[in-house]
């Protein structure tokens, strides 16, 4: 047989077909995950962070409501209404402690000083006076009441933030604060 005859019985080389993208190589499964995973972490936090800030604005509006309810009310009922809007701040700033204090177990117990000593350990209290301190601790059992009300909303704000800001970060925010931490004294 001669060569020519021989090359003739050869079959075409046959290339094999073109690679498809379909099945990926491992390393892409491995990036869908890790990006998978991320982007969970990611609309976490995110929701998270979102319902903070729509409990912080519920909270903030509620205690505008009633700041603009007791500034709305006639002089005659003044004195009620500054006693209604200090009660309902001292509710306000109990339910925030409720849904952000780090030891929930007696918040809803704490009255007088141990309810004061629990605000200026758990938030941001360095606007917090002696008078609204007191009105804070014992208002609801006065027949009448001389306070700042605008003093007593700016601390209430203050407090309602840092409770769900600064307690979110920070789990004592009065470490890097010149206030004394009542548990420490």
């Amino acid at each position: 047989m001669d060569s020519q005859e021989l090359l003739n019985q050869l079959a075409d080389i046959r290339l094999p077909g073109e690679i498809g993208l379909w099945p990926p190589a491992l390393g892409w499964w491995i990036l869908l995950a890790i990006l998978l995973v991320a982007l969970y972490g990611v609309l976490t936090a995110y929701l998270k962070r979102r319902a903070l800030q729509y409990s912080l604005n519920a909270a903030l509006g509620e205690l505008s409501s009633s700041f603009d309810n007791w500034r709305s009310a006639a002089p005659e009922s003044k004195t009620n209404a500054t006693l209604e809007y200090v009660n309902t701040s001292n509710t306000i700033l109990r339910r925030v402690a409720l849904a952000n204090a780090t030891h929930k177990e007696s918040i809803a117990s704490l009255t007088g000083e141990a309810w004061i000593a629990f605000i200026r350990s758990e938030g941001d209290s360095r606007m917090l006076s002696e008078e609204i301190a007191l009105a804070l601790s014992q208002g609801r059992f006065q027949q009448s009441l001389n306070i700042d009300t605008e003093a007593l909303r700016s601390f209430c704000a203050s407090w309602i933030t840092s409770m769900y800001i600064t307690n979110k970060h920070n789990k004592n925010p009065l470490e890097n604060s010149s206030i004394k931490n009542p548990r420490n004294q």
